[in-house]
This record gives structure tokens, C-alpha cells and sequence, in this order.
């Protein structure tokens, strides 16, 4: 039966996969959006199915691309064929000459697949790194996050005062906390914004259970700061001390075996504390408060405090026990760059869990949109630095810079590691693809007591006769899986009991499993009554990672020859490597020889076959490493509220196997249950009680304990305890054989589908004309057409033999790559995303122009104006689609430069074309018509009856309307109509448009400005209630940002206030100079005093005014300059009119 849909890399040839690491950086993170947009579209651009992308085709011949996807597809075709590559390049360079060599595909040829399978991001890019994951995982759009910035990334809108609730019906129902903030900016509306964004994002998606179109498998992180922190202990060799963990990383997780997923943590579902997450870790210190979980019943009507604790899981950096009482609930994260600004070790420690199925290459990506350049700021090396520069060196440079050099340093030793092993690695499979002897020559015939043919079953094999058939090196790579094994079931009872992974439990209980394995499984049969088989019959049994490397490793070789036979049906084959070499005489020896040329039919079929057995092991591979065992249990809920009530007896067995707790109080040992209610006291003799020393481990004296626990359960009644951790392992094998053998109804999955593509393979014996006996390969039925023509079937014969002698490789890699966290074999190449590594456009270094405008204000300078925040997220996709091109065609050579610089000039012209063209055509028109109507409705006023002049005139006055108003209206009506230029112009007016900056509009920016001085003394103000202290220079910050507030709101030209306040200047002015008339008429110098200082202080206020208005519109006219000439004396004279009337006494002027 066909299966129902490809698992990742079986439509590509190859897979290059992408590790992503997105920094914080104030409204910078606005450019990061733009960079993860393209990485959006070049995973996009390869899904799992190549079917479901735009064209089959790697691109419409001989088109220019509308979209960077297109862009990304040509070059899948193009990065790991060097001959495609080349002819590409000749047809750029000779156009018209011959047909465009992307447009025919030859057979054998495939794509490379781009994956993303990894991004850490904290702060603002923990925002983009959670939207990108969530949008590839469940095939939804990136946009809503683009308009998000673009829309809502304004201070005016964010900051946390009444206006940041007017009118917007995203904020209905929530309580307006204004009058007591306790941020800069309105945390609720941040919160609201984000959830809006991702329900956009799913209501947009195909709303469906399958598979991801373009992941396999996705680890998200996402960082924040525990402010309270929680107590860790660590273990001593006498005693436990304890210390403080401040650092959470929110974990998001996805998976699927190619048919169903088997966990998706990014789910519509989950909006709600994806919200939360971007939340806490975007919570920049003042600006944002930070969030408690319990926060989200106010944000989110509706939500009960039971909703809540469906999240517990994602609470990994919390003790278990408290999250258990739901302490986590109050608990408040902020900000993940307070200690982990650059996260890159989430990433580089994922790739120890990935495993490849087919070729790939891996890069690790990182955005930096500000990078620092400490070589160019290097103090004098021989001045010692005095008494404040060591004090502001150690308070704030120094712990506040963070470096990556660690962080690179383990990639570049794993990949050192990873190029030694994978050597030794492949010159040990090239020694026994070489030999000539029979593989089979060790395997000595039996008659009895196993089956018919004389072949010994795997599992009833002891340890001597394995020696027998592998050599005494097979012991301790045996030895290795049987511990590791171990160490699996382990870590499964850890996750069920939740017990946390780090803690000595686990490593108490590992001891515990240990003793039941020993008991259970043995070459020798024991006197428990319990004995089950072999220790082989215990890795047949639970062993499913063999499976993993063992399906792995067939992926490879289905791999090897696909490229193999793709390449004879279009050539001879000249040159072929080492590796090839040897397999095209291994193919000889089974009967398949490549050099014979009338054998392209067979070929073909071969090429069908393998096609097949690569879209069939690659979902058995995803099978095995990705579907939960236990998932679908029948009564896993009734097994986990078991486990509920017996977790305090583990956790005090568990205490007592380490020592950490006396076997109990005056003399009372700890007890255990039985399932008849009675109690087992736990007792061990004083031998077992011995700390570590050199001739006994602390591994060791744990075990003894542990199985001298396993005997004390003998001798009397089987406790709860123990009925259910070794039901819990039962269940787990049952589990384990149901996909590794198929055991129960249904078509066969995991390994069961493997062996069932292969035809069943098994060892067979037979004469070997000598009167002697010999093994060979025996194959069936695959029950496929494609797999059973004659060439398919002699093709799994030859698989199948790699598949029964698989424990010969595997002895040599497994043991060589164990506990080394290198997980897949591929190296790692680091890449670095900022303004200053893609020149192609600007060259930031050589020309000295800055690309962003959010680099204005100490990188807060994209939250002020909605074009800056437009022109960074262009930026963005233009320097992250450069880089990418330029990371995934990285060679020096003629060719490949020709075809990067063409790919990276076609990205460009799709991002400027769609950034600017659409908004262009939409703002000139509107622009166009509204200047028409004005100066029709002026031409009446226009002189003269020359029709000539009369256009001139016309013209003129619509230029002035388009272009009087602001540098803002100067801009867009120069951005505007640009956009009606071809791409190439349009890319040359983006270069010239970045030699002369705008400066921000000053009206919204001063009064965001006065807003932000208001809430900061409103938030202090808060403050001092809280905390009871008297600190009234807090309230005079407040009075003088509210002052302000009012002289911004009554400079403004046109405004209702203006106007009222231009009546009330009048009637003061009127005021005071008939109170300075009388003064003088009457003699009084008091009033004529206080009447001349009241003009000083009304004149200076209006100089302030008229000076902030000329300011609001940039105006540099004389008025401004005289206002100053006249300010300041209007002030001294104001100020010394001031103390005169405060000399005179305020009383007797008042005639009080």
C-alpha cells in the first residue's frame, strides 16, 4: 500500500539544515523580523513533498523569480550539484545559447532540502524566533508578526497611559491600571497584540492534524529570568549545599514520524501561553513589568485557574515539588537577556539529540544587527585604569558584556571531533566492503535446538557464542548498548514519576532499573523464578535506538546508490570516490555491475525501487525515533494517578539509596506498601551503609543497595511500589516490539515496515557444492511493484545483507560516537546575519552609511517612526537573503560567483518590489487625488487667459501641494513615486535614499516624549505609596512631566488648545498691562511691580511656546532665534521680579 504522504528528505537528495539563534535588541528586533522572514521563505521554498510547491520544476525556464521562495528553490537545485552548477553559470554568462539547464530534470537528479530545526531567541527575538516556529510548524503565515512590528511597534501606541486603551477593540474588557502603572509601557496591550498576532497566524492555517509541510522536527527556546529564582541543590561527597537558578528557558517542541505527529507544542491551542512566553521574555527592565502566569486569568477572560496547570511541563527550571503545588502559578519572569542575551548553547546542545537519515550539512545562524567592534575601541594598553574606571568597569561594561567565543569554540571542537570519527568511521566500512571472504564465514550452523535451517535466533545467542561469530571486540560495544539501554528505560520512568532529569533520583533509580535488568535477563538462567532470557532477548526487547541507527544507516546506503546508478544512467562512471569505488565492487560481487551498458533498463527499475525504499524507511525512521511508545495507552490516566500516590514512597526509596535521609527516626525504617495494605519495613545492614572510597564507587554501593532492595521484595510480599515500576517497563517492551516487530493488527510501522520493504530478509542455509554448507541472504514478497521486478528484488538481497550484519558497522561508530554529544554526523558552520556582511547594496564599513534608522537613540529609534520600522524590516530581508545565498553557495570560483551575485540580485529585486510597489501605487494615487482636488478648487484664484501659463501655474502650485508640508511629506512623496520605477532604478534609489537620513518627526516624538516623563513620575509616585516612604522630588518629576505634557499640547499650530490658549494669551497680556497702567497712574509700586514681573513670566511662557511649535515642524526661522535672544533676559527679568515680590511679602501685596 503507497503511504499516504513523504517524510521529510525523501523527495531531496540531500538536507541542509539550520540552527537559528535571534538576539535581543530594542526595536532592532524589528530588522531581525525582516532576516527571519527570508529564512521563512527558504524553508518554505523546499517542503517535505515537492509537490505541494509552486511549480515541479526547480523554476519557470527562463523567468525572472516574482518571489525570494522561487529564488530559494533554483538554488536547492543547485547547492550540491557541482554539474548543474556549471551549466547554470555558462547559460547566465551565454544567454539564449541553449535552454536553461534548470528546466529539464535528468533521472536520479533531486534538490537539497533547507530545514530549520533549531531556534533559541530571547527578548524581542525570542518574539521572531517563537512566531517563525510556530508558522512552520503548522504551515500558517509569517505576515501577522511583519504588521505587528510595523503596526504597533510605536511608543505612542505602547506607552501605558489612557491613550494606549482609546478606541482599539483589542483591549476591550481589561481593567485600565493607569492610574497606578507599574511599567513605562502598557504590558496588557503587549500581551493582547501578541495574542492577536497568533490567532491571525491560525486562523489563516490550513487548521489540520498532518504532518508539518516543512519540519520534521522543530526545539524552540525561548529565554526568561526567574526574578525570584529557585533553590537547586548540589550534591557534595559529605553533604548537599544549595544555590540559586534564575535562568527558565520555555522549551517548545515538535515532531512527526512522516504520517502523524507525534508532539506538537506550538499548536493553536497553546496561544495562549505562547502569548506568555513572548511576553515574559520580551519584558525589558522599567519598560515592561514582568508576568506571571496567574496574570493571564486578567489578560484572558475566561481563563481558570485549572487552565492553567496544563502548562506545568513547560516549567522545567522550577523544582518539580513546587510546580506540584502550583507555587509556579505567582511566580514572575523577565526579560531572558538579564543572563542569557545570546543563546547559543540551546542550540548547540540540540544537535546532540539530531540524527541523520540522509546527507546534510548544518549552519548555525545568528542575527546581530548591531554588531560591536571592540578592536577599534582599545584603550591605551600601558595606562592603568584609575579609581571610576575600574569602579564603571566592574559595575557596568564588564558584567554586562557578553561573549560568544565559548559558545563557538565547543561547535569548532565538535566539528573536529565529528571529522576524526566520521574518517575512522568510514575507513572501517570501507575495509569490509572491500573484503572479498565470505561476511557470513563466522556464523556456525546448528541443528538443534533452533530451527530448521540450522540458524541460531538472535536473541537466544549468549555473550560466548556472539564472541564466537563478532570477535571479543563485539563484547564491550555489546556491554555499551546494554547500559545504554538502561540508561533509556530510566529516563522514560524519570519522565512518567516526574522526577527531575538532573537530580541524583535519576541517577538512584537508573540503579534501581540496573538491579530488575539483572534479575530479569542473564545468559544464565537465576534462582529468582524471574528470569526472562539472554541479555541479547533484553536488547531485542527494548533496544529501539539499534533500530534508529540500524534504519539510518540503510537510508545511506539507499542514498549512495540512487546517486550511483543516477550518475551511470548519465554517464560512465569516471573518477568516483574511494567509498563508491568499493560499493560498485560490492555490487559486482552480489551480481549488479554499474560498467555494463546493457543494463539501463534494469536501472531504471532499480532507481524506481530505491525511490520507494527511501520514501518507506524514511517513515519507518521517523517512526521509530519520534512516536511516543506509550502514547495510546489504554489506562495511562488511571497508571499516572497511581503514580501520583506512590511518588513519595519513590522519592524515599530513592533518598534512601543515596544516604540522603537516615534509614529512620529512633530506629523506625522507612516503610513501603503492598497491594493487600500491609507494610514492608526497609532495612539495610551496615555493610551497604559505607560512603564511597576507593575500592567501592558511589555508583557501586548505590547498586548494591538497590538490589539488595530487590531481594528484601522477595523474601516478603511484592510491594505497590515495585508491581508498578516494573509494570511501567513491561508496558514500555510491549510497546517497544510493537514497533520494532509490528506485533498486533494494522500495517506494519517502524521497524516492522523495514523489514517488510526488504522482503523479510534472513540468513538461509544451503550447499555450497563442496559438501559443505554456506549462508546467503534470503528475500520474499515485498508486496510492492516496484520493489518485486527482478532488478528490485536483487537490489533488497543485496540491502538486506547490510541489514542482518548491521552489528558489524555498528561495533565500530556506535562506541566511537557515544556520550560525545555529537549527535548527527555533520559539521557545523557558523554564519553571521548584520548590516555589515551584506555589502552587495551598501557597504556600511566602506561607505559609511547606516541601513537602519533604529539605530538612531541607542537602537530605540525604529519605535518612533512607522517608515523607519518599514525601512528595517526591508533591510532585514534584503541582508538576510544575501547571506543566505552567499551561506549556501559559499565557493571562491568563477561559476559560483556569477550564479550567487545573479540569485542575490534577483532576491533583491522580489523584496524591494514587494516592500515599496504596492504601498507606491496605493500612496500616489491617493496623494495624486487629493492634490488635484485642492488646487482645482485654487484655480479660480489662478491669473490670466495664456492656457500655457495657466498649466504652468497649475503645476506648480500641485508640486507645492505635494511637497509643502514636512521632510516626512517630502520623503513620501519621493518614496512614492520611486516606486513606480523598474527594479533595477528602484534598487539603485534604495542605495541613494540612505545618504541623507530624515531626522524623526519632533511632534509625535516630543509628545511621546512628555507622555513617557508623565507615567515614569506617575510610576514613581507609585512607588513611594507602596513602599511608605516620603519622597515628594518623585512627585515633582510627575507635576513637571504633566507641565510638559500641556506646553507641547498648546504648541501645536491648528490645535483646539492652541486656539484657546492664543484667546487666554490675549486676555493676560490685556490683563496685565491695564493692572501696569494703574500701577502707574495710582503711584503703586507694588502692583506696577507685579504687573511687570507677570509680563516677564506670561512673555517667557509664550517664547516657549512659539519656540516648541517651531521645533514640532523643524522651522529654523527668525523667530526662533530671537525667542532665545529675548527668552532668557524675559526669564532673569521674571526671576528677579519673583524675589522682589517675595521681598515685599506676598501678604501685604494680596492685603492679606
Amino acid at each position: 500500500m503507497a503511504p499516504t504522504g513523504l517524510p521529510g528528505g525523501a523527495d531531496y537528495r540531500a538536507e541542509i539544515r539550520f540552527g537559528v539563534v535571534m538576539y535581543g535588541g530594542v526595536s532592532l528586533a524589528i530588522y531581525i523580523n525582516g532576516v527571519t522572514n527570508e529564512m521563512y521563505e527558504m524553508a518554505c521554498a523546499t517542503p517535505r513533498d515537492r509537490r505541494q510547491a509552486t511549480a515541479g520544476q526547480p523554476a519557470d525556464a527562463g523567468t525572472a523569480p516574482a518571489t525570494t521562495r522561487e529564488v530559494y528553490r533554483r538554488l536547492s537545485w543547485l547547492v550540491n550539484d557541482p554539474p548543474l552548477l556549471q551549466r547554470y553559470a555558462d547559460w547566465l554568462a551565454h544567454p539564449g545559447t541553449q535552454p536553461d539547464p534548470l528546466a529539464a530534470q535528468v533521472p536520479g537528479d533531486l534538490p537539497t532540502r533547507f530545514v530549520i530545526d533549531v531556534i533559541a531567541g530571547t527578548s524581542a527575538g525570542g518574539i521572531n524566533g517563537l512566531f517563525l516556529g510556530k508558522a512552520l510548524v503548522n504551515d500558517e503565515p509569517f505576515a501577522p508578526l511583519r504588521d505587528l512590528w510595523v503596526r504597533e511597534g510605536d511608543i505612542g501606541r505602547l506607552l501605558n497611559d489612557r491613550r494606549s486603551y482609546r478606541d482599539d477593540p483589542d483591549m476591550q474588557g481589561l481593567a485600565d491600571r493607569t492610574g497606578e502603572p507599574a511599567s513605562l509601557l502598557n504590558s496588557d496591550r503587549m500581551y493582547r497584540k501578541l495574542r492577536k498576532a497568533m490567532d491571525t497566524m491560525s486562523g489563516a492555517g490550513p487548521h489540520g492534524t498532518a504532518p508539518s509541510p516543512y519540519v520534521d522536527e522543530l526545539d524552540l527556546y525561548v529565554t526568561t529570568t526567574d526574578i525570584r529564582g529557585s533553590l537547586v541543590t548540589l550534591r557534595l561527597f559529605d553533604k548537599v549545599v544549595h544555590e540559586k537558578r534564575h535562568r527558565q528557558v520555555f522549551r517548545f517542541r515538535y515532531c512527526d514520524d512522516g504520517q502523524q505527529v507525534a508532539g506538537n507544542d506550538l499548536h493553536p491551542g497553546n496561544n495562549a501561553f505562547l502569548s506568555f512566553a513572548a511576553r515574559c521574555t520580551s519584558s525589558f527592565p522599567f519598560a515592561f513589568e514582568p508576568m506571571t502566569l496567574e496574570a493571564l486569568q486578567r489578560v484572558e477572560p475566561g481563563l481558570g485557574a485549572d487552565a492553567l496547570r496544563q502548562w506545568d511541563r513547560f516549567f522545567t527550571g522550577v523544582p518539580v515539588a513546587e510546580v506540584q503545588a502550583g507555587g509556579h502559578l505567582t511566580r514572575a519572569f523577565g526579560d531572558g537577556g538579564y543572563l542569557d542575551n545570546k543563546p547559543f548553547t540551546h542550540v548547540v546542545s540540540t544537535l546532540s539529540q539530531r540524527s541523520a537519515a540522509v546527507p546534510l550539512e548544518r549552519k548555525l545562524v545568528y542575527i546581530e544587527p548591531a554588531p560591536a567592534h571592540p578592536e577599534s575601541a582599545i584603550a591605551d594598553p600601558d595606562a592603568p585604569p584609575d579609581a571610576l574606571s575600574n569602579a564603571l568597569a566592574a559595575l557596568t561594561s564588564i558584567p554586562s558584556y557578553e561573549t560568544i567565543r565559548e559558545d563557538l569554540e565547543t561547535v569548532l571542537r565538535r566539528n573536529r571531533r565529528i571529522e576524526r570519527i566520521d574518517r575512522i568511521v568510514r575507513l572501517g566500512e570501507l575495509d569490509l566492503d572491500n573484503a572479498v571472504d565470505d561476511p557470513m564465514a563466522r556464523v556456525v550452523s546448528e541443528v538443534a535446538p533452533y530451527d530448521d535451517d540450522g540458524i541460531p535466533p538472535w536473541r537466544e545467542l549468549t555473550m560466548e557464542r556472539m564472541r564466537l561469530y563478532y570477535g571479543d571486540a563485539f563484547l564491550p560495544y555489546n556491554r555499551l548498548r546494554q547500559y545504554t539501554v538502561t540508561d533509556e528505560i530510566t529516563d522514560r520512568l524519570a519522565r512518567e514519576w516526574k522526577i527531575e532529569r538532573n537530580s541524583d533520583h535519576v541517577y538512584a533509580l537508573r540503579a534501581l532499573v540496573r538491579a530488575w535488568r539483572e534479575e530479569r535477563y542473564s545468559d544464565k538462567p537465576n534462582t529468582s523464578g524471574r528470569w526472562i532470557g539472554t541479555l541479547n532477548a533484553f536488547l531485542d526487547d527494548f533496544d529501539l535506538a539499534y533500530r534508529v541507527r540500524r534504519t539510518a544507516f540503510l537510508l545511506r546506503k539507499v542514498d549512495q546508490l540512487t546517486r550511483l546508478i543516477g550518475r551511470r544512467l548519465r554517464g560512465p562512471l569516471a573518477d568516483p570516490s574511494e567509498a563508491d569505488a568499493a560499493l560498485v565492487g560490492r555490487l559486482k560481487r552480489a551480481g549488479i555491475d554499474l560498467q555494463d551498458d546493457a543494463a539501463d533498463p534494469e536501472r531504471h527499475d532499480m532507481l524506481a525501487a530505491l525511490h520507494r525504499l527511501k520514501i518507506d524507511l524514511s517513515l519507518a525512521h521517523g517512526t521509530l525515533r519520534h512516536r511516543d511508545p506509550l502514547n495510546g495507552a489504554a489506562d495511562r490516566g488511571a497508571r499516572a494517578q497511581r503514580r501520583a500516590v506512590l511518588r513519595r514512597e519513590l522519592q524515599d526509596v530513592l533518598d534512601l539509596l543515596l544516604l540522603s535521609r537516615p534509614q529512620g527516626a529512633d530506629g523506625e525504617a522507612p516503610t513501603l506498601s503492598t497491594a493487600s495494605g500491609e507494610t514492608v519495613h526497609v532495612a539495610f545492614p551496615p555493610e551497604l551503609l559505607k560512603l564511597p572510597s576507593a575500592t567501592r564507587t558511589l555508583q557501586e554501593g548505590i547498586f548494591l543497595r538497590a538490589r539488595a532492595l530487590l531481594a528484601l521484595a522477595r523474601g516478603t510480599a511484592l510491594t505497590s511500589l515495585q508491581q508498578a515500576l516494573e509494570e511501567d517497563i513491561d508496558l514500555l517492551g510491549a510497546a517497544v516490539r510493537r514497533l520494532v516487530k509490528g506485533e498486533g493488527s494494522g500495517p506494519p510501522i517502524g521497524g516492522a515496515l523495514v523489514w517488510a520493504r526488504l522482503g523479510g530478509p534472513r540468513l538461509a542455509v544451503t550447499d555450497n557444492g563442496t559438501g559443505g554448507k554456506q549462508l546467503y541472504v534470503q528475500v520474499g514478497d515485498a508486496g510492492e511493484p516496484e520493489l518485486d521486478t527482478p532488478a528490485a528484488r536483487q537490489l533488497r538481497r543485496f540491502l538486506g545483507e547490510y541489514y542482518l550484519r548491521f552489528d558489524t558497522y555498528d561495533q565500530m561508530s556506535y562506541p566511537l560516537y557515544y556520550d560525545t554529544e555529537s549527535g548527527e554526523p555533520a559539521t557545523v558552520e557558523v554564519v553571521r546575519i548584520s548590516p555589515e556582511d551584506a555589502p552587495a547594496l551598501v557597504d556600511e564599513r566602506a561607505d559609511g552609511l547606516r541601513k537602519l534608522d533604529g539605530t538612531a537613540l541607542a537602537n530605540f529609534g525604529a519605535f518612533l517612526q512607522r517608515h523607519w520600522r518599514s525601512n528595517d524590516i526591508m533591510w532585514g530581508r534584503l541582508d538576510g537573503a544575501e547571506r543566505l545565498v552567499a551561506a549556501l553557495l559559499p565557493g571562491p570560483d568563477a561559476a559560483t560567483r556569477l550564479v550567487r551575485d545573479t540569485l542575490t540580485r534577483q532576491a533583491h529585486r522580489c523584496i524591494v518590489r514587494d516592500a515599496l510597489r504596492p504601498a507606491g501605487y496605493e500612496q500616489i494615487t491617493g496623494l495624486l487625488c487629493g492634490a488635484v482636488a485642492e488646487v482645482q478648487a485654487r484655480s479660480k484664484g489662478v491669473a490670466g487667459d495664456d492656457p500655457d501659463a495657466r498649466r504652468e501655474a497649475l503645476r506648480k502650485q500641485l508640486v507645492a501641494r505635494l511637497t509643502h508640508d514636512s521632510p516626512e511629506s517630502r520623503r513620501r512623496f519621493d518614496q512614492v513615486v520611486s516606486s513606480l520605477l523598474d527594479d533595477d532604478a528602484l534598487l539603485a534609489w534604495v542605495k541613494a535614499s540612505r545618504e541623507g537620513r530624515q531626522p524623526p518627526d519632533p511632534g509625535p516624538m516630543l509628545d511621546s516624549a512628555a507622555r513617557a516623563v508623565t507615567i515614569t513620575g506617575r510610576l514613581l509616585q507609585t512607588l513611594v505609596s507602596q513602599r511608605g516612604q516620603d519622597m515628594p522630588a518623585l512627585r515633582w518629576v510627575a507635576r513637571l512631566g504633566l507641565a510638559g505634557q500641556g506646553l507641547l499640547a498648546v504648541s501645536l499650530p491648528g490645535s483646539l488648545r492652541a486656539r484657546w490658549w492664543s484667546h487666554v494669551m490675549k486676555v493676560l497680556y490685556a490683563f496685565l498691562l491695564v493692572m501696569l497702567a494703574a500701577g502707574l497712574a495710582f503711584g503703586s509700586e507694588p502692583v506696577r511691580t507685579a504687573a511687570i514681573t507677570g509680563m516677564g513670566v506670561v512673555g517667557a511662557l509664550h517664547l516657549a511656546i512659539l519656540l516648541a511649535g517651531d521645533v514640532l515642524h523643524s522651522r529654523r526661522s527668525w523667530r526662533a532665534k530671537s525667542a532665545w535672544a529675548l527668552g532668557i533676559p524675559l526669564v532673569l527679568l521674571a526671576a528677579l521680579g519673583v524675589l522682589a515680590l517675595a521681598r515685599m511679602g506676598w501678604r501685604d501685596l494680596l492685603g492679606l
